[in-house]
């Protein structure tokens, strides 16, 4: 490897010398997919996405990833820096209802039931205690529905579960659909909810507010956990009393459906996932939701999420709280439906946190090594040079794990005192007042 790098090296170089200045951006690359470290960096690059990121079960196209590691590797500092920076505050809430949601999610680890290199799947079944908290801001659009409004094109595609009106007034009123739909563990809440849910007019009266994630530059689209939010009312005048979630993969597409009674303290459903970074969990783990209306004009929520292992009930080992409010900022909504590089950041956030988990619960796992291979190409001296020259400067670190608010830790003892954030507490005008 290091004659290799010796002659890119000194290649590189003399690339350079010929005439930098001349040198497109499309050069540089042309060149560089010819070599080894870019072909070696490409197909480990490649490996993350879809086993981390995208996910096994998602059909990602070669052409998608190729596209997508290029993004990658021509990514400059300042653009991450800068999409980090205001990833890593809370925006300034709207005063009024907005279009534009922004949430703040902060995911808690505190398992208080931790071995390294467990059998899979993992159960719980440790002496230590492993912690480790970061928190993100994703960006959601607001839409009223009810019986006379068409569903948005997002929320009524061929794959979503609820395309139309019908099909949640079906849901909610049809016993039948209801228990095939809804992963409802307790048959107490099961009949309490469907009481509720079957109980209102869905046909005249019901009204909803549903909150999805939009579209990004190039219609991409990135809503990892959330593909669709979901309030509704009896009537335009009462209170919001019931919640349907649908989870998501990390491009959006909806996967199990959830609902619940809202300012309910808990919902248990069963654990249900296709991914396989999700092999930190199980599908018979406990997981439960609950959604609170902190505040109705505007109109704010919260949606709180734990999951614990089997044996371990009352000591959840995850806690995800995810706070709703009106983005107030144009200019924030923008920078991030707008920028090109949006989706592609967020997905190597989301990889290098998961590299970060695994390698705390499986540190000898050959997958994190992945990372290494990739970051062989990023730390390439010709390769830096000859982006440079083209006005590019290489952000290497995207994949370090500075993204974190605690970084995983392992302590002796089992210790479950961890103390849950309810969000992230640097609002952004804070942050930038002090620079």
């Amino acid at each position: 490897m290091r004659r290799h790098s010796l002659s890119i090296a000194l290649l590189g170089a003399s690339l350079m010398t010929a005439s930098c200045e001349e040198q497109s951006l499309e050069e540089v690359l042309k060149y560089q997919r010819r070599t080894v470290q870019w072909v070696a960096s490409k197909a480990a690059f490649k490996e993350i996405m879809r086993h981390y990121v995208h996910g096994d079960n998602e059909p990602v196209s070669e052409e998608e990833l190729d596209r997508e590691f290029e993004q990658y590797v021509t990514l400059t500092k300042n653009d991450v820096r800068a999409f980090i920076d205001e990833q890593s505050c809370v925006p300034d809430a709207g005063t009024g209802d907005g279009r534009y949601y922004v949430v703040n999610v902060a995911h808690q680890r505190h398992d208080a039931f931790f071995a390294p290199t467990q059998h899979l799947p993992i159960t719980g079944m440790g002496s230590q205690s492993a912690h480790a908290t970061f928190s993100a801001n994703n960006l959601l659009e607001r839409q009223t529905i009810g019986p006379s409004t068409p569903m948005p094109s997002r929320a009524s595609r061929s794959d979503a579960p609820f395309p139309t009106w019908e099909s949640i007034r079906e849901a909610m009123t049809d016993q039948a659909t209801f228990d095939g739909t809804f992963q409802l563990t307790d048959d107490t809440q099961r009949q309490q909810i469907f009481a509720r849910t079957s109980g209102m007019d869905w046909a005249q009266n019901v009204t909803g507010e549903l909150f999805i994630a939009p579209a990004l530059a190039g219609g991409d689209i990135f809503s990892p956990a959330l593909f669709a939010v979901y309030l509704f009312r009896a009537d335009s005048t009462a209170d919001y009393s019931v919640f349907l979630l649908v989870s998501a993969d990390a491009s959006g597409r909806p996967q199990t459906s959830y609902v619940g009674l809202i300012n309910s303290d808990r919902q248990d459903y069963a654990s249900v996932t296709d991914f396989s970074f999700t092999y930190l969990s199980s599908a018979n783990n406990l997981l439960n939701y609950s959604v609170v209306v902190s505040g109705t004009a505007p109109l704010t929520f919260e949606v709180w999420i734990t999951t614990a292992y089997p044996d371990h009930s009352d000591a959840p080992y995850l806690t995800v709280h995810a706070s709703f409010a009106p983005a107030i900022s144009e200019a924030v909504v923008a920078s991030y439906t707008e920028f090109p590089g949006t989706k592609i950041i967020l997905m190597l956030r989301k990889g290098a946190l998961m590299r970060d988990l695994i390698a705390t619960y499986f540190p000898d796992s050959s997958s994190v090594e992945l990372w290494k291979k990739v970051g062989a190409l990023t730390n390439d001296k010709a390769f830096k040079d000859q982006l440079a020259a083209v006005g590019l400067d290489l952000a290497a670190g995207l994949f370090e794990s500075h993204l974190w608010l605690e970084k995983p830790t392992v302590s002796s003892g089992g210790n479950n005192t961890f103390a849950v954030s309810s969000s992230m507490t640097v609002k952004c005008s804070e942050k930038r007042a002090t620079r």
